[in-house]
């Protein structure tokens, strides 16, 4: 599973992961080990290709489980649907389960250049990472969404996951577009006028509290010397 900053995300694709999910299909259908999982991928356990395998086919939401891991009636969807939109609708539901994906996708509908400063700072602002982690990673982000796209458009229709995602305002960025921070538990909830944030309760949450703040500040100064 690769990281940036706080946030995970898968580094193989949905095309591998559903490879892979496709040669244990019959295992998993009954529930099965790690080491029958292990077995089934053709990977060996303990190492650290199964561990990234594994974790990227959780996060798309294909497998769930831990001592004894099924597949999800998503990968029913992709593998057996009746119709071919349906098999699409069901990539585009797992690219969604991603929180990463669904968050730079309900900014940017084609992936951004690759010098896209904007974009660079939309990363570090989601994620909680460091210039030079983004810079380092911006890349391999941009390739998994430039996959990701390719299956969201079909979810572009009134009342798809994709358009529901929009409607989510949770955080807040330098062009005033709402982004929901991906911490999955252990969460506080705080309303700054019309502006909503999620944060962890760590001392890593106060800081991104702060952050905020000092945001909300810049710009405040921004306009008020701009009238």
């Amino acid at each position: 599973m690769a990281t940036l900053g706080k946030v995970e995300y898968p580094d193989i694709t949905l095309d591998s992961a559903v490879e892979y999910i496709g040669k244990s299909f019959r295992v998993l259908s009954e529930g099965i080990g790690r080491d029958g999982l292990a077995q089934a991928l053709n990977l060996r356990l303990g190492t650290g290709n199964f561990a990234r395998v594994s974790s990227s086919l959780r996060r798309y939401g294909l497998i769930e489980g831990h001592g004894t891991f099924k597949k999800t009636p998503l990968v029913d969807q992709i593998l057996h649907g009746f119709t071919q939109e349906d098999k699409e609708k069901a990539r585009a539901q797992a690219w969604l389960h991603v929180d990463l994906i669904r968050e730079i996708y309900t900014r940017y509908k084609f992936p951004p250049s690759e010098k896209d400063g904007e974009f660079l700072a939309f990363l570090s602002k989601l994620t909680g990472a460091e210039p030079g982690e983004v810079r380092e990673k911006a890349s391999s982000v941009r390739g998994l969404f430039g996959e990701a796209v390719k299956d969201l458009k079909v979810t572009e229709n009134s009342g798809s996951p994709a358009a529901e995602t929009q409607s989510q305002s949770r955080f807040f960025s330098s062009s005033e577009m709402p982004i929901t921070p991906v911490s999955p538990s252990g969460l506080i909830d705080a309303k700054l006028g019309d502006v909503y944030i999620r944060i962890p309760r760590t001392d890593e949450g106060l800081q991104i509290a702060r952050k905020v703040i000092d945001l909300l500040a810049l710009q405040i100064e921004g306009f008020t010397e701009t009238r």
